[in-house]
């Protein structure tokens, strides 16, 4: 246990962006995997809130914010839970599960803001900082997905598609915010037009401006060392 509990202190805290973009990869890989098997249990529930729980790590610094966050998003888990496992009539469940998207994208909103927030105040930007962004990617797919799915909630007319499944809005989300376009999903009311439209924006604003900055930043900050490095082991001139 001492050495598990010195990987922790030492390797998580220092990579933290990196646990965090491996743990969302391996979910994005996990569910349609588990999907495939038809169980029942509500797994994809447990590894999202998992990975809610490496964002808090990696974000939230202050104990007290870090257990009124813990309880937040705990309760946003067991209010999707409880839609999903019938164990209220249907008007009641579809509240429970609208409620449940609704605390994670309030989750989501505040940790994407904490992210941007601490990779701007950065005076030095390394790859852990660079997972960092590309961790703030994958997070705004995921709460597009969720304020999307919302709107369908209250509005099942609001989007254009065949089928429904639970991959359906993370898959249209990520589509919107590449600018992918595949069409086969076509927003129909004002409300999920309108954020389509931001979705996509803020898609394209955030690479441009953003992770183009971070890698900037980060290739000068390897040139200057490089040349550093150089300079050090250049032989000195010997005096006459």
């Amino acid at each position: 246990m001492q050495w598990l509990k010195k990987y922790y202190s030492e390797n998580v805290i220092r990579n933290k962006y990196n646990h965090l973009l491996i743990g969302m990869i391996v979910l994005f890989l996990a569910v349609p995997l588990y999907l495939q098997t038809g169980l029942k249990f509500p797994l994809i529930g447990f590894l999202f809130f998992l990975i809610v729980q490496l964002a808090l790590r990696a974000a939230v610094t202050d104990k007290k914010k870090l257990k009124y966050y813990t309880i937040l998003t705990l309760t946003g888990l067991v209010c999707t839970l409880v839609s999903k496992n019938g164990l209220v009539n249907l008007k009641i469940s579809a509240s429970f599960y609208i409620i449940g998207r609704a605390i994670y994208s309030s989750f989501l909103i505040i940790v994407i803001r904490i992210f941007l927030r601490k990779l701007f105040a950065a005076r030095v930007i390394t790859s852990d900082r660079i997972k960092g962004s590309i961790c703030v990617y994958f997070l705004l797919g995921v709460l597009g997905a969720f304020l999307f799915e919302i709107i369908y909630c209250f509005d099942g007319a609001a989007f254009q598609l065949e089928l429904v499944t639970q991959m359906t809005f993370i898959y249209y989300s990520f589509s919107v915010l590449t600018t992918l376009g595949l069409g086969d999903i076509t927003p129909l009311n004002n409300m999920a037009i309108s954020l389509t439209c931001l979705h996509a924006v803020a898609g394209q604003i955030y690479l441009v401006i953003i992770i183009a900055r971070l890698i900037g930043v980060y290739i000068s900050q390897e040139h200057k060392q490089i040349k550093k490095e150089v300079l050090d082991i250049k032989p000195q001139k010997k005096d006459n």
